[in-house]
């Protein structure tokens, strides 16, 4: 039986400034931890201690338990070390800022940060962290003491002193100028604690934290894509004795869908289902029949909080049809339809998401097999779906289910177009996939 490597904790390095001491001190820390020190490039280190929309992605593509990353803060004030903790799945863990003395950290200050870290480190791994005691330096070898002198002759007497005459009492020197206030989180300094970072220490923030705002328009790009089966069944009914009426079981399906984020809010979405194995009972035999369908819509994301809505544009196309030429049968159909609808979706934990979507859809276009005996009808559909997703770092399992319904009617066919026309479709699939 195959074993997956063990996870760990790892040190990114400190940015900024000329912090040799401190480094120092902080490598050797992170070594009595046994976290290991793994250099990051410049611009990584950067994004981990400067929260934006990229660190989650970075740390989450690391691939271990959690992340340790620190950096030299200068602005108007004493200089500071930052100390930012990921953990594994990309949400900020722990931050914190130590006071530094002649570029390095004072002996208080450092005991705190090593049991602080001993302890998060702890959380991230799920064990109790021992720390290895700091080398001890070798003993300098002692100084031999050195051979006693002869006492010195005795010294001639002094002359007398001279009469000492005392100063004017000097005016006090004025108060030196008061030490300056520490930064707080309203701070101008681009380095200054946010007040999205004290919210996530307190524990009042329960959406992941972002410490450096960021557009909606940024790069973010993404790219997910998964297949499954399901079951699929379609039902028409007419108000009509000359339209024959169509009623399946369910069919074994297909499913194909391909997701695409070009930007942090821009949702795209393709996808396809087809019916397997499907087949219509006529009179001259059993006659091969599909159900097949394709989606592609675009939508803009506004989040609140652990909830997302994205309003949703889009076109598709649905279509019915039998390979047999009996004239008694229910007739082919094909919509081209537009979508006008919305979707939303809520994060429930780290690898659970919930989601839901509706929209209004036009038919502007298809194959209408009524059209020369009543007329052009009006259609439209009515569509609705909800899935639950599940991930795992890249890897997603996604369950969903999708009712769509086309609505016909024969405005000038007067009396024989009473009652008008249904067209149904219920699908349901389970795919599995992989989103970078």
């Amino acid at each position: 039986m195959a074993f997956l490597p063990a996870l760990a904790v790892i040190f990114a390095g400190v940015a900024g400034g000329h912090g040799h001491r401190v480094e120092k001190q902080v490598t050797a820390l992170v070594q009595q931890l046994h976290v290991e020190n793994r250099a990051l490039p410049a611009a990584t280190l950067k994004a981990l201690t400067h929260h934006d929309a990229t660190t989650r992605d970075l740390v989450r593509k690391l691939h271990v338990d959690g992340v340790i990353a620190c950096e030299i803060v200068t602005g108007h004030g004493a200089p500071s070390l930052r100390v930012v903790i990921y953990n594994g799945d990309g949400k900020l863990a722990s931050f914190s800022e130590s006071p530094l003395s002649n570029d390095q950290l004072g002996t208080d200050d450092l005991d705190v940060l090593r049991d602080n870290l001993a302890t998060d480190v702890g959380e991230l791994t799920g064990t109790e962290i021992e720390i290895d005691p700091p080398a001890k330096p070798t003993p300098a070898p002692a100084k031999p003491t050195p051979a006693a002198k002869a006492p010195p002759a005795p010294a001639k007497p002094a002359p007398a002193p001279a009469p000492v005459v005392e100063p004017a009492p000097a005016e006090p020197a004025p108060d030196p100028d008061p030490a300056p206030a520490p930064a707080t989180a309203d701070a101008t300094d681009d380095n200054a604690v946010s007040a999205a970072d004290i919210e996530a220490l307190t524990g009042s923030a329960a959406a992941e934290v972002d410490a450096a705002p960021h557009s909606s328009t940024d790069p973010e790009l993404h790219i997910g894509a998964a297949v499954g089966i399901g079951l699929a069944t379609r039902t028409f009914a007419s108000g009509m004795s000359t339209l024959t009426g169509y009623s399946s079981s369910p069919v074994g399906a297909i499913h194909l869908a391909v997701d695409i984020q070009p930007t942090a809010k821009t949702r795209l979405a393709l996808s396809t289902e087809r019916t397997l194995g499907m087949t219509t009972p006529l009179d001259s035999g059993a006659a091969s029949t599909t159900v097949a369908r394709w989606e592609a819509s675009g939508g803009y994301a506004i989040e609140r909080g652990m909830l997302e809505l994205a309003p949703q544009l889009g076109i598709g196309r649905r279509s019915f049809s039998i390979s047999a030429e009996d004239p008694a049968r229910s007739p082919d159909n094909a919509y081209d339809y537009l979508m006008l609808g919305a979707a939303a979706s809520m994060k429930l934990g780290s690898h659970l998401r919930v989601g839901a979507n509706a929209a209004f859809e036009p038919v502007i276009a298809g194959t209408e097999p009524t059209e020369m005996a009543l007329g052009e009808a009006t259609r439209w559909a009515i569509d609705a779906g909800a899935g639950v997703d599940v991930r795992f770092g890249h890897a997603r399992v996604r369950a969903a289910a999708d009712y769509q319904r086309f609505q016909w009617a024969w405005n000038m066919a007067g009396a024989r177009g009473a009652g008008g026309a249904t067209d149904s479709y219920v699908t349901g699939s389970l795919s599995v996939g992989a989103e970078y």
